[in-house]
């Protein structure tokens, strides 16, 4: 199945797709002679990057947004804010048309409209401070950029509550195509305190960048929930780099929302629906929690999103003892406590998600099981650590520790033995 999905997807944004060839962009004004170097808004070359950018009767409608915004500046920044998002609302709809207009003036113009919204230099807003070409990757939608807005209305424009962000690569044929989302029973105005720009790009044809601005934003329960459509082959796995290489969890139809056209069974509604299960687990108090599916993944997240996610092969894994065992009492945790350090074999790169479990081995080659003797690695720094913590044995003698596994979801790919050190366990 997975295979469909890669290149030639037609995602639920209402894009119908006919085929995976270029598409021109569209051959509007050429662009203005505006560049303001400041972080400062400056709104005497607005006007013409709207007129280069969008045509009759949304060019008047943003005008009118931008004119508003300027005018609120100094009395009322929450409502200068409000007309600034449906300004970038309206740059992220014209993104999607047919022929594209260009991203690079579309990113100057989002650019100035966020001078004039946030202090560009506070870190918790965006990464940091943008150049006119910032959001120019974001803006190629035929390359498979994402830039909407959710979380709430103001004036005339009421930002979708249910619908997902998503990236769909028609240019490239990249290995995976994306998407932000509410779970169900739940809605972008309901899981966020205020409107937010969620925006993303491909790095590479194999590794995608999701972001928000505001930066430091915290999702309310049950969370925003990122799917990542892969191809469905046995060694094709997830990384993300704050949490190493993702789980697979088997969840065959995820990936089958907006293709209704081409024989598929769901829609937009029905992703949410399909995640509301994995929604209701993405609460853990960190910045990224995420599980991959087969083909795809999901991820829930307690802050603003920024993650790049990439696909790699995993040809094996390698376990190795990072804090051997050392002597203990009968019934005793074993010190100090023992962690076992799982890495690609090929690249050394870390490996969660793999489950491990630990046997002990008398001297005359006796299996003896310990109490609580399997954990599964998570990225601890820049390592994948399984932690026994509460490792113990009821025997007193000789031991060596082996440590075996699996890749959660992924029993194909092998993972290697490892032993550790001799120790005692006396009464």
């Amino acid at each position: 199945m997975g295979r469909r999905f890669i290149g030639c997807l037609a995602f639920a944004t209402g894009v119908a797709l006919a085929g995976c060839n270029e598409q021109p962009q569209e051959q509007g004004p050429p662009r203005p002679e505006f560049l303001n170097t400041t972080t400062s808004c400056v709104s005497s070359g607005m006007n013409s990057l709207i007129a280069s950018y969008f045509s009759p009767p949304q060019l008047s409608e943003v005008k009118d947004f931008k004119d508003a915004m300027v005018a609120a500046l100094s009395s009322d920044s929450g409502t200068a804010r409000g007309y600034g998002f449906n300004i970038l609302t309206r740059i992220g709809e014209r993104a999607k048309t047919t022929p594209q207009p260009s991203p690079a003036v579309g990113s100057e113009l989002a650019v100035e409209v966020l001078k004039c919204m946030f202090d560009v230099t506070d870190a918790n807003v965006i990464p940091s401070v943008p150049g006119p070409d910032f959001f120019e990757k974001s803006l190629d939608h035929l390359a498979g950029g994402a830039f909407e807005v959710r979380g709430g209305s103001f004036g005339t424009i009421t930002d979708p509550t249910t619908d997902p962000v998503v990236a769909e690569d028609t240019a490239t044929g990249a290995a995976f195509n994306l998407a932000v989302v509410a779970p169900q029973e739940s809605s972008w105005p309901t899981i966020l305190p205020e409107r937010l720009l969620v925006y993303g790009f491909p790095v590479s044809p194999l590794v995608y960048e999701w972001s928000t601005i505001r930066r430091n934003v915290t999702f309310l329960s049950p969370g925003a929930v990122v799917a990542v459509c892969v191809p469905d082959g046995d060694f094709n796995m997830l990384q993300e780099e704050n949490v190493g290489v993702l789980a697979f969890q088997e969840a065959t139809t995820i990936c089958g929302f907006g293709l209704s056209s081409l024989g598929v069974e769901t829609g937009g509604f029905g992703l949410a629906q399909r995640l509301r299960r994995f929604g209701e687990r993405l609460l853990a108090p960190t910045p990224l929690f995420a599980t991959t599916v087969s083909p795809g993944l999901v991820g829930g997240s307690a802050g603003g999103l920024r993650s790049k996610f990439s696909v790699e092969e995993i040809p094996g894994v390698t376990l190795s003892f990072k804090d051997q065992p050392q002597n203990a009492t009968v019934g005793g945790v074993i010190p100090p406590p023992v962690t076992v350090k799982a890495v690609n074999q090929d690249t050394g790169d870390p490996m969660a998600g793999v489950s491990v479990t630990v046997i002990a081995v008398t001297n005359n080659g006796l299996k003896a099981p310990p109490s609580n003797n399997t954990a599964t690695t998570v990225m601890v720094g820049n390592e994948a650590l399984a932690t026994f913590s509460q490792l113990s044995l009821e025997k007193a003698g000789g031991y060596a520790l082996v440590a075996g596994g699996a890749v959660v979801g992924r029993g194909k790919i092998p993972v290697g033995a490892a032993t550790s050190q001799k120790f005692n366990v006396k009464k």
